[in-house]
């Protein structure tokens, strides 16, 4: 099969080749949850109240479903990462939940309906970090591949321990050291405080107020995605300058720089894109059932995967942003070739000789990224080095 874009919908629609060349084996989804609540209300900003109705999900969205720990381990779900963000903060609105509801249609789409590569519930698998606006997006997904579902369809969770769904800062001390340093003081950034106190003298915020950058435009951009945005803060110029420091913010905290990026991203991706890896060896081995597999994360989860694979277009992955890995197997000799699709776009990756990758040559151009768990575990134990 191959794929070719059609203007319906501005959706990429799945086409069938009379003589198929390849067949599709795995497709495995790491997305980002859909619109949500600020993480947080800050005092230096008017508070605003998201009403129920906007808070309401979609009839059509909801269907019924069951958290199961991964290793079989209890795992409460919480608001967001950290300690941070209460009551409506950080949760899943109505909004969000019809753009996860139109990804799950797109998917089915694409691998149920056009070419019957999906048959049944049984085909896929979902897992989410455990955090409440993740499983409510993916099961917005299975919502938009499976309308009819009435049994409980499982999503897994893992506890924060063992997550790798995005760079895991309570547990792995190294990168803590090597990029957090970013997060907590921003200024430190050479230009950056200069720029901050212009962003907040433009926007009329006192500079009494050390604000975050990242912070106010999570707050304001949530705001103006809802049309609830204060026409005070309004400010074209300032939002997209804003956008732009703040992604510089995440790109140092998330993906690292310098130097110590590459380091940096083994341990923010490697153990995800090593467990990506990992079912699609056990899919040609046999022994993986699924066919269709969900990771539902955050924008935290994308960031650092798109710099691995060097498709970073240096923008914020939007609400819904996906990255899909699609797995062939050649019909003529029975090999394997790795697909990498961008919010439903084909991306060529660095290191492959064709958008249809060859799996030997993707594992190739990312083998300095892949980590053991015990090389994973040393590393994070890491104290002192010339990074440090």
């Amino acid at each position: 099969m191959y794929w070719k874009k059609n203007s319906i919908n501005g959706q990429v629609q799945c086409l069938k080749q009379a003589d198929e060349k390849f067949r599709l084996k795995l497709v495995q989804v790491v997305f980002r949850h859909g619109a949500r609540t600020p993480l947080l209300s800050p005092e230096y900003l008017p508070k605003i109240e998201y009403t129920e109705e906007q808070m309401k999900h979609p009839k059509h969205t909801i269907i019924p479903y069951q958290t199961v720990g991964l290793d079989e381990e209890t795992v409460k779900l919480k608001l967001t990462i950290g300690n941070y963000g209460t009551d409506n903060h950080g949760l899943l609105t109505g909004v969000g939940a019809e753009q996860l509801y139109q990804l799950g249609q797109q998917l089915q789409a694409r691998y149920m309906s056009n070419v019957k590569f999906i048959e049944d519930e049984s085909d896929v698998y979902a897992r989410s970090t455990a955090i409440q606006r993740t499983v409510d997006s993916v099961r917005c997904v299975l919502a938009g591949l499976f309308p009819e579902q009435q049994t409980a369809f499982p999503i897994h969770v893992a506890a924060s321990k063992s997550e790798i769904l995005y760079p895991n800062f309570q547990v792995c001390n190294y990168i803590v050291q090597l990029n957090r340093w970013v997060w907590k003081n921003p200024d430190l950034i050479k230009g950056f405080k200069e720029i901050r106190e212009d962003i907040q003298r433009r926007l009329n915020i006192s500079l009494e107020y050390n604000v975050h950058l990242v912070t106010l435009r999570d707050c304001l951009f949530v705001h103006k995605f809802h049309n609830m945005l204060p026409p005070e803060f309004n400010v074209p110029d300032v939002l997209e300058h804003l956008d732009e420091v703040s992604v510089r913010i995440m790109d140092y905290v998330f993906a690292g720089h310098g130097e110590s990026r590459d380091i940096s991203l083994k341990l923010a991706s490697g153990p995800l894109l090593v467990k990506l890896l990992e079912n699609m060896d056990a899919k040609i081995k046999g022994e993986e059932k699924h066919k269709l597999m969900l990771f539902s994360g955050h924008d935290t989860t994308l960031i650092p995967l798109l710099h691995t694979l060097n498709i970073n277009d240096s923008k914020w992955p939007p609400y819904g942003a996906n990255i899909t890995f699609e797995l062939y197997e050649s019909t003529t000799d029975k090999s394997h070739y790795v697909k990498i699709l961008y919010q439903n776009k084909d991306q060529a990756l660095p290191g492959c000789s064709d958008v249809m990758c060859p799996l030997n040559e993707f594992k190739a151009a990312m083998s300095k990224y892949l980590v053991s768990a015990d090389q994973y575990k040393q590393l994070c134990n890491v104290t002192d080095d010339k990074f440090l």
